[in-house]
């Protein structure tokens, strides 16, 4: 065992610190530093990824063993610095005694933290060759890794995003079909953790109550071998039962509620937001979310949710630009309805995520889900056409003026008086583009 002496300056800081955190009581004294200690390792851990990404999975779900990880490495760290604090005020300058140094750790931590960074690794094994194998259908053969339904990644049910992560998600199964039943090897895992856990604390708690106050702490306490091994065996059915292939083909794949978010497997944009379920604005009928999509759009969207998800985002700039450019009058069947669609099949014909031929798609499946009158779904199809014609060969973020002079110079079509008309620089609110300002606000 290591010790200093009191000699040795650069403990006299340590010292200062251990003797703020605490009264005159050396035992309410080490208390007060567990405390500090046990906080500081908690922000610590905030600091660098947050405690919500620790805890969280690379399929955006609560994960048991990262759960009990952070536990341990938390009590742990926290009472072995507060051990080192309650060492270190003991030390005083030109003393004669020793004090040790280092706090001398059980076999039974080293024996726990093999347990626990077991269960860790071993689960993160098992669900990577989960999210790797697709499941086997009834005749046993393996179905197409790309599901349509994208919150399935090969045999594991993943979340959309982080933020739909929740605790349930611990005690659950995480394959896909099942992923709402109760995992029993995990929730005996969590029990028994937990409680372990606990009494962890407790003892570390009566270790510094019963030590005298002018007596140094030599060691962080033990765990019983049987407790251990009763730990060793709760972790290995937990990884066992994670390892028997359970996801479900059956009934699982069906189109999912209007109003969830989607990911696909693959694609660095799909991690975007598409909207919130209650858009909070007008729609201004187009897909703006995911839960105005009609039969035709779901059947597209369910083909490839990468590009409806940068369908839906298109759509959704074309709207606020409409908002922010037309009087109210002008949004449907007129001038402000020519740009909306427009600009939204010129924005999906110039993201290469798309495409023009997606874009038409699109367009099309839109007007036969949302059928009107004839000839309003014919200017609308019409405006369509142009909006691909000027997105193509083009950049996203340069088909905005272009969209607007082929509205103000008539070679959109509009409704007027029963008929079609061509579009004109009409029922535009007052804007600026480019630092000029737009002067045709109001005008007819």
């Amino acid at each position: 065992m290591a010790y200093f002496d009191g000699n040795v300056g650069v403990h006299r800081g340590f010292r200062g610190f251990a003797r703020v955190c605490g009264g005159g009581d050396a035992k309410l004294c080490a208390i007060g530093r567990w405390g500090v200690c046990l906080l500081g390792v908690l922000m610590f851990a905030s600091g660098i990824s947050g405690v919500k990404a620790a805890l969280v999975d690379e399929f955006n779900c609560y994960s048991l063993q990262r759960v009990v990880t952070f536990g341990w490495i938390v009590v742990l760290s926290s009472a072995f610095l507060a051990i080192s604090f309650w060492n270190v005020a003991l030390w005083k300058a030109g003393g004669s005694g020793v004090v040790p140094s280092f706090v001398e750790i059980d076999a039974s931590i080293w024996a726990l933290a093999g347990v626990v960074l077991g269960g860790l690794v071993g689960n993160g094994v098992v669900n990577s060759i989960h999210a790797a194998t697709p499941p086997r259908d009834a005749a046993g053969a393996h179905e197409s890794a790309l599901s349509p339904d994208p919150r399935r990644q090969g045999s594991m049910y993943r979340n959309i995003e982080i933020d739909d992560a929740k605790p349930a998600d611990i005690a659950k199964n995480s394959q896909f079909g099942v992923q709402n039943t109760i995992d029993m090897t995990a929730v005996q895992q969590l029990l028994l953790q937990a409680a372990v856990l606990v009494a962890y604390v407790v003892a570390v708690g009566r270790l510094v109550v019963a030590t005298g106050s002018d007596t140094p702490i030599g060691h962080l306490p033990g765990l019983p071998a049987e407790l251990l091994a009763l730990l060793g065996v709760s972790a290995v059915a937990q990884v066992g039962n994670a390892a028997i292939p359970k996801a479900k083909t059956g009934g699982e794949a069906a189109a999912p509620k209007p109003t969830e978010r989607f990911w696909t497997e693959g694609s660095e944009r799909a991690a975007e937001r598409l909207a919130h379920e209650k858009s909070g604005q007008e729609s201004g009928g187009l897909p703006i979310t995911s839960g105005v999509l009609s039969a035709p759009e779901w059947d597209l969207f369910r083909q490839n949710p990468v590009v409806g998800a940068l369908v839906l985002l298109h759509a959704k700039s074309a709207v606020n630009e409409a908002l922010a450019r037309y009087k109210s009058t002008a949004l449907e069947d007129d001038n402000g309805d020519a740009f909306r669609h427009t600009l939204w099949n010129a924005r999906m014909a110039a993201d290469s995520g798309v495409g023009v031929a997606w874009a038409e798609k699109w367009g099309t499946a839109h007007e036969n889900g949302n059928p009107g009158k004839p000839l309003a779904t014919q200017m609308d199809l019409f405006n369509n056409g142009v909006g691909r014609k000027v997105g193509d060969g083009m950049k996203v973020d340069e088909v905005l003026k272009k969209v607007q002079d082929c509205v103000d110079t008539g070679k959109c079509k509009v409704l007027r008086a029963g008929g079609q008309v061509n579009s004109d620089g009409k029922y535009k609110l007052y804007f600026e583009i480019a630092g000029r300002a737009d002067t045709s606000a109001g005008s007819g």
